[in-house]
């Protein structure tokens, strides 16, 4: 089976080919007309043999130049080959040369380097320091205005204490017991202040009555 499909591949290649062959023969045949006539002319025309040796000479003359030219080329090539040749071998030489002495920096330690890592720790430390002063710095300055705040508080507190023993002084001013019971409220009051002063500043040596 497979040498018929072979076969029949074949066949219609041929047949394309032909087709193709033909077309180009009725196409050559078509100008056959023109070209015999061109044909005839040139055969009757004599030959003239000094024109065929000028024509030979002037296509030689033609040709050497065009030699000498590509010779002259060819040397202009090699001469511009060999300058690149040399451009390339001396910035080859250039490139080796750099690559050494980068490892020879590379490998030596220069001499500040030592006084650079102790600064460099120096200041790391010194940066640390500050970084704790400044949340320190900024926890007093909370603190310090709550205790503002707070001593705000206490002095509305201690307005409205004193004005608390004042009407309770006006209201027990009269006779002895009213005087003792004045005196037992205005030292509960004053001792209720003093908490108040004791729990605001965090001291134990306020003296309460």
């Amino acid at each position: 089976m497979f040498p018929q499909v072979k076969q029949l591949q074949e066949a219609r290649n041929l047949c394309s080919q032909l087709a193709s062959s033909g077309a180009s023969l009725n196409s050559l045949l078509n100008k056959e007309v023109d070209i015999k006539e061109l044909r005839e002319t040139s055969l009757r025309r004599q030959i003239d043999r000094e024109y065929v040796e000028e024509s030979i000479k002037t296509a030689k003359s033609a040709i050497n130049g065009q030699i000498e030219k590509m010779q002259s080329s060819l040397v202009n090539i090699t001469a511009d080959e060999t300058n690149l040749d040399m451009k390339i071998e001396k910035k080859r030489s250039e490139l080796e040369r750099n690559r050494k002495r980068l490892s020879t920096l590379q490998s030596v330690r220069p001499v500040y380097m030592e006084e650079y890592e102790q600064l460099e720790e120096e200041l790391s430390s010194l940066y640390t320091t500050y970084l704790t002063k400044f949340r320190n710095l900024t926890f007093l300055e909370s603190q310090y205005e709550c205790l503002l705040d707070n001593i705000n508080q206490n002095n509305e507190d201690t307005e409205i204490t004193l004005k608390t023993i004042a009407d309770q002084v006006k209201t027990y001013s009269v006779g002895l017991n009213g005087y003792e019971l004045c005196a037992c409220a205005c030292v509960k009051t004053i001792n209720s202040f003093f908490n108040n002063i004791k729990y605001i500043f965090g001291l134990n040596y306020f003296m309460v009555i």
